[in-house]
């Protein structure tokens, strides 16, 4: 039932009445915001005449409120907003890409978040946009510096492999911080109360604020126009204005790659170390997978006798929501993947070395089905620690520069359109 309100004049005359219309609850419970609407009385009109129009008038906009035949453009894009993520979660987006707008509806809300849906202008999103471009807009980056950590181990006759497994910090980076290059402040408060001392006394930090590339002005704009293209589906606003905004131009950035050379110190490093790192980082090489489809593996997708794998699966991590497993990140990516002998074979051995594990842990929830341990205690599972793993074998090799997993899933993709390219010009045989 519609609800009116009477609105009078300084000298009690009625001139409106004021209509909400109760559109109920959402699925999670919450009330949703009425409809409301004026309805404007005529000077010449009774005051009883004014009252039946203006419930004759209610009676047929909540009919047509009721079947959708009319839609609330006076939405705030915040509100809005939280809507069409809902939607989005709920229809099967994934949860990175909703962890992903998440981020962005921060600085979205402060600058257009108030504006009705059918205010946003165009000049709204370039000053916007301009905005995110100035320098200092990025995110506040706590970091800290030591000139002193070195003679404190030796002062306190501790190691940089001992500091490393006491704060839980990879050795890498407690090789850079003892050389004095800036860690992250968090690492810095561990490394600090594994050596018994305030970070103060260990650290000197600081704050810097980074500059948004145009690259992430871009992945703004990209939630702002799918917000406002669901507003114009759902005919709030006649147009998306975003279409009518001006971007700012990519910059084309250098990309670290590194030389065959190197793969090959990267793979000799690699001898050295325990057959699941090694299986890891040799199925990262030759197969171009990211590292979550790597750790998705199941042992039933490994064909040794066809030389293939098949990814299928993903393990991602989000906040709050934790480790889980999803599909791949496109339906492209569900993919066979014929692999070398040399990573079937050590693929084989790390199966049989993994099974006599599995034997030697009782009470283990293992169920022998994942190619890498599902155990929350063990490193592989936890994803962010594979970069800093691999930064520990890069030093190793004695490489300038550190490979990331994904540095090293295409690395051998340039390195095969490079032979392939060779191939089609001069007419070589076979890679040996």
């Amino acid at each position: 039932m519609a609800n009116l309100q009477e609105r009078r004049d300084k000298d009690g005359k009625l001139i409106s009445y004021s209509i909400r219309i109760y559109r109920g609850r959402s699925q999670d419970g919450k009330q949703l915001k009425p409809f409301t609407a004026t309805f404007e009385v005529k000077p010449t009109w009774s005051e009883k005449s004014a009252r039946k129009k203006a419930e004759a008038y209610a009676a047929t906009l909540e009919d047509r409120v009721r079947n959708g035949l009319v839609s609330d453009n006076r939405q705030r894009f915040d509100e809005y907003c939280e809507y069409v993520l809902e939607q989005k979660a709920r229809t099967g987006t994934k949860k990175t890409s909703i962890k992903g707008y998440r981020a962005m509806t921060k600085r979205i809300y402060a600058a257009i978040g108030h504006i009705l849906l059918k205010d946003i202008r165009p000049d709204h999103l370039n000053r916007f946009y301009a905005q995110l471009e100035e320098d200092g807009s990025g995110i506040e980056k706590r970091t800290a510096c030591s000139r002193k950590l070195a003679d404190l181990l030796k002062e306190k006759k501790m190691t940089r492999k001992s500091l490393s497994e006491g704060a839980g910090v990879p050795i890498n980076t407690v090789y850079s911080a003892v050389k004095g290059n800036p860690v992250p402040a968090k690492t810095a408060i561990a490394l600090s109360k594994e050596l018994g001392m305030d970070v103060n006394e260990v650290f000197d930090t600081q704050k810097k604020l980074h500059t948004l590339s145009a690259n992430t002005v871009q992945h703004y704009h990209r939630l702002i126009s799918m917000v406002l293209e669901q507003a114009v589906k759902e005919g709030l606003i006649p147009q998306n204005v975003s279409k009518r905004a001006t971007l700012p131009k990519l910059q084309r950035k250098e990309v670290n790659h590194f030389q065959p050379e190197e793969l090959l110190k990267i793979c000799e490093a690699l001898q050295g170390e325990p057959i699941k790192w090694r299986a890891l980082v040799m199925v990262l090489m030759m197969s171009g997978c990211r590292r979550g489809e790597v750790l998705g593996l199941k042992w039933d997708k490994v064909d040794f006798a066809q030389n293939t794998i098949l990814i299928d699966n993903n393990v991602l991590y989000v906040p709050k929501v934790g480790i889980y497993e999803d599909t791949p990140k496109t339906a492209k990516s569900r993919r066979l993947i014929a692999l070398p002998p040399d990573t079937i074979e050590l693929l084989r051995k790390y199966k049989a070395w993994q099974e006599e594990e599995i034997k030697a842990l009782k009470g283990s929830t293992r169920t022998g089905d994942s190619c890498l341990p599902k155990r929350t205690e063990d490193p592989c599972t936890r994803i962010r620690s594979i970069p800093g793993w691999i930064g520990s074998v890069s030093a190793t090799a004695c490489l300038i520069s550190t490979p990331t997993p994904s540095v090293i899933r295409w690395l051998v993709y340039y390195i095969i359109m490079e032979w392939t390219a060779s191939v089609s010009r001069h007419g070589w045989g076979t890679p040996r």
